[in-house]
């Protein structure tokens, strides 16, 4: 059984601030300890293969932590499945997805930073989409099961409600601005619990992502000019100053506007 990990390192439980970002080294030790305790009970359960997406550049995971039978993809590969690189590549029998946060102003998790320098907010389907809702799409596209999502509740809850026979593990709430959050030793106990119960427990068949019929994906942009510039994407219109629209049926259609009006 090969399972696909993706996690976001800027959503650490307990770490969600952005002054916490100065401390690299803890950061990568917190998340490295919380990733290798996952594939260690995956492997316990009878995973053969965990490939762990390593956003870092030199400043991600610690490998030295992790069994021998993981490997890693490090950096993206500036394919069209940007937010979770390698997993059209191969076959994965599914896919957890780790620290999981929503969008800054959805009053949700208000410690989400989007990743691009310029973009005020994406929206799909008149909700707002982080990269935790593109990995859920690009699964569910690609027909990867998704066993596990832990991270905020507003993420588990958006999961719970798109993904058939997800496990999820909510670990931290957000409200205003402040974060509330279970210790990491709490945290990796309720991983590995709800990791073995996944793979020994066979609950990968017949999970699946419900994709929408159609996409109507937003952006509103800090910068008007990038604005009036991306709306001459083959689809997009203008619909007001600084924001711009796309529509289509085909889910390819929307990464590709993504991959050259976001990104």
């Amino acid at each position: 059984m090969k399972i696909y990990i993706s996690n976001n390192i800027d959503a650490r439980t307990g770490k969600g601030f952005r002054r916490d970002k100065d401390n690299a080294l803890a950061i990568r030790v917190n998340l490295s300890t919380e990733l290798a305790e996952i594939s260690k009970a995956a492997l316990e359960a009878g995973a053969t293969d965990v490939c762990l997406q390593d956003k870092g550049v030199g400043d991600g995971l610690i490998y030295d932590l992790f069994p021998k039978e993981c490997r890693f993809i490090r950096g993206r590969d500036g394919d069209i499945f940007g937010a979770t690189p390698g997993l059209n590549g191969e076959k994965f029998d599914g896919i957890f997805v780790t620290r999981a946060s929503f969008p800054s102003d959805s009053n949700i998790d208000p410690l989400y930073e989007n990743s691009v320098i310029g973009i005020e907010s994406v929206k799909i389907n008149e909700e707002r989409a982080g990269i935790f809702a593109i990995n859920l799409y690009n699964a569910g596209y690609l027909g990867v099961p998704v066993g596990l999502v832990s991270g905020d509740k507003g993420a588990c809850d958006f999961a719970e409600d798109i993904a058939k026979g997800v496990v999820t593990v909510p670990v931290s709430k957000s409200s205003g601005g402040a974060e509330f959050h279970a210790s990491p030793l709490k945290t990796a106990e309720l991983l590995r619990n709800a990791v073995k119960e996944i793979i020994a427990g066979d609950t990968l068949k017949g999970a699946s992502v419900r994709m929408p019929q159609s996409f109507e994906v937003s952006v509103r942009y800090e910068s008007y000019a990038s604005a009036y510039r991306n709306s001459f994407f083959p689809g997009a219109i203008q619909v007001a100053p600084g924001k711009i629209r796309f529509k289509s049926t085909n889910y390819m259609d929307v990464l590709r506007f993504l991959l050259f009006c976001v990104r």
